[in-house]
């Protein structure tokens, strides 16, 4: 099986689009293991060399264009309207259709989506939602649209208020759950240059990171 390490180690100087129908070894947020179910999800990474990136790169706006430029690439081959729940992962409705992770590297930028093509049966305590609701789905298309949207000189284009616009939550009273395990509601307020949620509680405004809280999925 092709490694995303062994292509970046012959090509070190490219941006590299590499796809799979059957991951097996995928993981994400926060290391957790990832299996799909094989020919129902598309799993892809791509890698960009950091020299082309620009100097001084602003890590948080970038993971903000890759995030709004993935959704947008969705976009094109969905009927139905996408968001994106902090921090990054894709919902159509209130299932996941699609989770994002980012891993920069002293010499590349990895980043990684997987998308629920089809429907299918989802385990349990999952609320999932699916790109096309059966097989006609045109995976050529959207395939064109990811290689289209993600190549590196549209997402550096793509206004970093993308981001914001796509947001779900936004003004809305959310349940969130904190790193202790308990659950409280706050008021989403969006998302602060470094890329923390603010969320009011009792009339106030604050920013938390990313494994401090976490909002819940939308209920179904």
């Amino acid at each position: 099986m092709i490694a995303i390490d062994d292509l970046v180690r012959q090509s070190p100087e490219h941006s590299i689009f590499l796809y799979t129908f059957g991951q097996k070894t995928g993981r994400g947020q926060m290391g957790r293991s990832w299996q799909d179910e094989p020919g129902k999800s598309l799993a892809l990474t791509l890698a960009y060399p950091q020299g082309a990136l620009p100097k001084n790169t602003d890590w948080v706006a970038l993971n903000k264009q890759l995030s709004a430029s993935a959704l947008m690439a969705l976009q094109r081959v969905c009927q139905e309207p996408l968001l994106l729940k902090w921090p990054n992962d894709v919902y159509r409705g209130t299932g996941k259709l699609a989770g994002i992770l980012q891993e920069l590297r002293s010499d590349h930028l990895l980043f990684g989506i997987g998308v629920n093509l089809y429907e299918r049966n989802w385990p349990g305590g999952v609320n999932g939602a699916a790109l096309w609701s059966s097989d006609k789905g045109v995976v050529g298309e959207l395939l064109g649209s990811l290689q289209h949207h993600m190549a590196l000189p549209q997402v550096l284009a793509m206004p970093v208020d993308g981001f914001n616009k796509a947001l779900m939550f936004m003004g809305e009273t959310v349940q969130i759950q904190w790193a202790s395990g308990a659950i409280q509601e706050a008021v989403f307020c969006g998302v602060d240059e470094r890329g923390s949620a603010i969320l009011e509680m009792e009339n106030q405004r604050r920013a938390y990171a990313h494994g401090q809280v976490r909002l819940l999925p939308p209920k179904g």
